[in-house]
């Protein structure tokens, strides 16, 4: 197939690449879609500053360790703020004090929250079963 045959997702119009990435966000698993993200921002830098800024507005970010946080931060600290920090609405942390080990985990938790400036939507699960009474 020559350059000039081949699909190219770009040539489709925005509000399609905008369907594919509704999909990819609600029709995959968190891991899985998190995956597509990264594969399509490393095609070309258009698709980077769609993609980055599609997910991050509509997808919840889920921090279910401490791990999810520290590469979730990297990535975010390598993207402009306008399509990353400034777009994320939704955080949840599934299981708040699995990931929350100490009350430094827990600040640096709460001081990336406060970094994501247009944060809507905060989600904590507590396990109660990780709790002890003393």
């Amino acid at each position: 197939m020559s350059q000039n045959t081949k699909a190219s997702l770009l040539r489709a119009p925005g509000e399609v690449r905008n369907m594919i990435y509704k999909a990819m966000i609600e029709d995959l698993p968190d891991e899985r879609s998190w995956l597509v993200v990264l594969s399509l921002a490393g095609v070309n830098k258009q698709l980077r500053q769609e993609v980055f800024s599609y997910y991050f507005t509509h997808a919840a970010i889920n921090m279910a360790s401490t791990l999810d946080l520290d590469e979730l931060e990297i990535l975010l600290d390598t993207v402009p703020n306008q399509l990353g920090w400034q777009v994320i609405t939704k955080v949840g942390f599934p299981d708040f004090l699995e990931t929350a080990l100490s009350r430094a985990r827990a600040d640096q938790l709460m001081l990336f929250c406060q970094t994501a400036t247009h944060l809507q939507e905060l989600t904590f699960n507590i396990r109660l079963e990780h709790m002890s009474i003393n």
